[in-house]
């Protein structure tokens, strides 16, 4: 077990801290020989740590673009230690993506006082069982001070938030994504019929760009299996091929879009259920494989996901997380203008409800071997978790001008801030 433990806090060497969606951290920017930390999660267990560490490693060593393809440790945890230990020297990338991975499920990296990594190495495998388990798994540990925590920092904040949790919920640990042959649907051409068959639901989305530029943010939905976190296929197209559903929900060129106005899409999809991710607002990038949102859309619902705002630049400075490149938020829209966009089908647009999401979304990651991996999580504050039994629901309540309630009839016009979506431009693909 000593043996074991001094892998685990051996392997801490290697991770690193980084922005969340800037350039990871140069290869020495955090030198082991000069400096020490270690991992907390009140209530985490020592086996549960070294799990958490030994996967977070791996899935940052495979993650990395590496500069040979030598056999990397992801999908050999816990199998073969000596593996993983031996990824532990990897550089920058690595290191970036495997401290985002354990922030990201919850942990809180603590500086420690010690000469160097290896000091506080040998300290911890001396000390007993109980003290051990006061530095990982304390509420409060007796030793070091706090240098990052998660921050949910792809979030874009306004007054009325739910407040930022001490702790995020406990998400599943990083996996690979199995390859399946995926179809991108594409939103209803304006003025085509809206005619969706019994095995398919109807999704209204609504997405507005704050900022300067010509940036056409885009976020990418899949149809998942809520329970592996994997892709979910089913039959899709005129000859019923098994396919891996995707959505995208993209901006409207700014030319084409009134000055503060949004794009609206409609899309009619595969009943499942379909998580968020990722995002992208111009060059700046983030898949949310380390926990995300999701929601379930049953045969025949007509869901109404709301306005997505994304703005560029960084968030709220916080000094125990790095900033993020862009902020999203997913709430409530004009529930009129969303009807207007089903008005050539009274029937769907009178059964138009809002989306309910669920935070906790533990989903596969397809970022191994990117050129420029980046990969960390996504909470909406207020919605529930997907293992709480409580019901789940939009946290931002519903304009009282436009409430989402069924409707007799739709407008005959959409809204006049709101540009609908059109053939001319197909929504590009997007690797999820």
């Amino acid at each position: 077990m000593k043996i074991r433990t001094a892998i685990a806090v051996c392997m801490a060497m290697a991770l690193g801290v980084t922005a969340a969606s800037a350039a990871p951290l140069p290869p020495n920017s955090l030198d082991t020989d000069e400096k020490a930390w270690f991992y907390n999660r009140p209530g985490a267990t020592h086996a549960e740590a070294l799990a958490d560490l030994e996967a977070c490693l791996a899935f940052g060593s495979a993650a990395a673009p590496r500069a040979s393809g030598a056999g990397a440790a992801y999908g050999l945890i816990g199998a073969l230690v000596g593996v993983v230990v031996a990824e532990m020297m990897s550089k920058g990338p690595a290191r970036a993506i495997s401290d985002d991975c354990m922030i990201s499920l919850g942990y809180r990296r603590y500086d420690t006082t010690d000469e160097n990594m290896a000091a506080f190495t040998a300290r911890f495998t001396r000390m007993d069982a109980d003290a051990r388990a006061a530095l990982m798994g304390g509420e409060t540990p007796p030793d070091g001070v706090l240098a990052r925590q998660w921050v949910n920092s792809y979030w874009l904040r306004k007054d009325g938030d739910a407040p930022e949790q001490a702790f995020r919920g406990r998400v599943g640990r990083p996996m690979p994504m199995k390859f399946v042959p995926s179809t991108n649907i594409k939103p209803v051409e304006t003025g085509a019929a809206i005619a969706p068959k019994p095995n398919e639901a109807v999704v209204v989305a609504t997405i507005r760009y704050e900022g300067e530029g010509n940036v056409r943010p885009l976020l990418s939905f899949t149809r998942d299996n809520r329970q592996t976190g994997q892709a979910d296929p089913t039959p899709i197209g005129p000859r019923q091929h098994s396919r891996w559903a995707v959505f995208n929900v993209r901006a409207a060129k700014p030319s084409d879009v009134p000055a503060g106005g949004a794009t609206r899409q409609v899309f009619v999809i595969p009943s499942g259920f379909y998580g968020l991710a990722s995002a992208s607002a111009g060059l700046a990038y983030s898949n949310f494989c380390l926990g995300t949102v999701g929601f379930e859309a049953a045969p025949g619902a007509v869901i109404d996901l709301g306005e997505i705002v994304v703005r560029r630049g960084s968030g709220e400075v916080n000094p125990l997380a790095p900033t993020s490149a862009f902020q999203l938020r997913i709430g409530a829209g004009n529930a009129e203008a969303s009807r207007a966009s089903l008005a050539r089908a009274p029937d769907l647009a009178a059964r138009l409800a809002p989306v309910a999401l669920h935070n906790g979304f533990s989903r596969g990651c397809t970022i191994m071997g990117t050129v420029a991996p980046i990969a960390y999580g996504f909470d909406v504050p207020g919605a529930a978790w997907l293992n709480a039994p409580a019901p789940v629901v939009t946290p931002v309540a519903t304009s009282a001008a436009a409430p989402l309630e069924p409707a007799a009839a739709a407008p005959a016009e959409a809204a006049p801030d709101a540009v609908a979506s059109t053939a001319t431009e197909a929504t590009p693909a997007e690797t999820p």
